[in-house]
């Protein structure tokens, strides 16, 4: 009896298989190298760039092995990857302009003036510590010089910007000397001004758009000097002007729409300028408006060839 158990048992377990990794008797599934158990030999896990079997790690475009793709390399300006050559601040690359001056610009040469200003041209911190300025060999007060009518004196050389120290000025004649040089932006300084007769002289450049800080003037003539470029639309911020005079010089370009703005304004003396196109509509409204006659037409017309009228 115990012999044919035995043979039995023989019998039973030489015909029974071993389970594989999933538990199933004669099974063919096995763990691939990620401990992953199935039948699926196409899927095993792999090492990856580092050795890690089934690691995510991966060769970037510079060689360098590892899993983080935030950090994988980038082409430089020259299209080398991991390349180290930028763009300098001119948009060449590796090009050697760099941010330079007191306004941190590109290739910038600007420098700090006297005064600490960047670029400035040293007016700002001109009348600092002044008491009196001198022009032509005169002696002018700061805090009680209000009225300067030098007329037809034979000055010469040009208007020196320490005029600008003069706050108090309500009245400044210069016309008919041998000034030269250009209307100095101090002028714009002047803000109690309320006459400004530069006519008669030999002045150059342009007129300096900060003449539109005068907003007291009633009286501004510039005419009979070299003046060139265009009428500066600043203008149009003298609102209490009645006497506006440009005549006799080199301006160029068209009249400036602002022009308009000047509703007080009685006399517009333009002629003998290289004025070009058309009047502006605003200018034409305002002639219309203070009932200016043909006579005043012509202080426009006359001497600008190519300006047309458009007021008619």
């Amino acid at each position: 009896m115990i012999r044919r158990l035995i043979i039995l048992l023989l019998i039973v377990g030489c015909c029974t298989e071993p389970d594989d990794c999933a538990g199933v008797e004669g099974g063919t599934a096995q763990l691939d190298n990620c401990g992953v158990c199935d039948t699926d030999l196409s899927n095993d896990c792999v090492p990856d760039c580092a050795g890690v079997a089934g690691g995510t790690a991966e060769l970037d475009n510079c060689n360098v092995c590892d899993a983080d793709k935030t950090n994988d390399c980038v082409p430089d300006c020259a299209g080398v990857w991991g390349g180290v050559a930028t763009e300098d601040c001119a948009g060449v690359c590796d090009g050697d302009s760099v941010l330079s001056g007191c306004d941190d610009v590109c290739n910038s040469t600007t420098v700090d003036d006297e005064c600490g200003v960047c670029g400035g041209d040293n007016s700002s911190c001109l009348c600092d510590g002044l008491t009196e300025v001198e022009l032509w060999g005169e002696w002018y007060d700061i805090g009680t010089t209000t009225f300067i009518d030098l007329w037809n004196q034979g000055l010469t050389g040009s208007i020196p910007p320490e005029i600008g120290c003069l706050t108090n000025l309500e009245y400044l004649s210069l016309r008919y000397n041998q000034l030269t040089g250009e209307i100095p932006s101090e002028i714009g300084q002047l803000t109690n001004l309320t006459v400004l007769w530069l006519s008669g002289n030999q002045l150059t450049g342009e007129i300096p758009p900060e003449i539109g800080n005068l907003t007291n003037l009633t009286y501004l003539n510039l005419g009979d000097n070299q003046l060139t470029g265009e009428i500066p639309s600043e203008i149009g911020d003298l609102t209490n002007l009645n006497s506006l005079n440009l005549y006799e010089n080199q301006l160029t370009g068209e009249i400036p729409s602002s022009i308009g703005n000047l509703t007080n304004l009685i006399y517009l003396k333009l002629y003998d300028n290289q004025l070009t196109g058309e009047i502006p509509q605003e200018v034409c409204d305002l002639i219309e408006s203070n009932n200016l006659n043909d006579l005043d037409m012509w202080y426009i017309l006359n001497g600008n060839e190519n300006l047309i009228n458009t007021c008619e």
